[in-house]
């Protein structure tokens, strides 16, 4: 036993086989089909209809205490943007959304995922001085980035676009201003 385990190690400690082992589970697909991450989407584009595959649904707390389901319901958009207090880039952006959420109200239904900030209380502050009006959820380890297709908790801003048939259209990793968004919503409005 005490010789497996160290054969085991020592292939372990190869480098290449260590990198193509973390490809090999890296890139595989979900056996249920549901979206698993594999590169973000270029701005102003989304991914082709017949390689999106659906989302796989989880829900959110918002911060007044009631759960959201996410991708929201059959028949909408749904942009899901993970951000934080601390992160400059999401400071500026959360307000550019709310535009965005105010000119596609009825159409997009855009929700902010607080990840990655340990206090509710300061999600909430930031909220009211900015005004926002798009549903704000705390989701302080993650959790919804993991269930949506292991997406990447390195960097925010993080967002993710959801088509009408639930089904991923577009990872960005980048923050997202009103005429970055609006063609891409334009289109996935205009799709069947």
């Amino acid at each position: 036993m005490a010789r497996n385990r160290r054969s085991a190690q020592r292939w372990l400690a190869r480098p290449a086989t260590v990198l193509i082992v973390s490809m090999v589970v890296g890139c595989s697909g979900s056996a249920s089909g549901f979206y698993v991450f594999h590169g973000a989407t270029a701005s102003r584009a989304t991914i082709p209809v017949p390689q999106r595959r659906p989302a796989q649904p989880g829900s959110v707390e918002l911060l007044d205490g009631t759960r959201l389901a996410v991708p929201g319901p059959a028949g909408h958009i749904t942009l899901i943007n993970f951000w934080a207090t601390w992160c400059p880039p999401c400071v500026v952006e959360a307000p550019q959304l709310d535009v965005v959420a105010r000119k596609y109200r009825g159409q997009v239904q855009i929700v902010g995922v607080a990840t990655k900030d340990s206090s509710r209380a300061t999600v909430r502050v930031f909220v009211h001085d900015n005004q926002l009006t798009y549903p704000i959820a705390w989701d302080e380890p993650g959790q919804l980035m993991s269930t949506l297709g292991r997406l990447p908790a390195t960097g925010l801003p993080v967002s993710v676009i959801v088509d009408r048939h639930a089904r991923v259209a577009a990872i960005y990793l980048h923050p997202l201003r009103p005429p970055d968004l609006e063609p891409v919503l334009d289109q996935l409005l205009a799709e069947h």
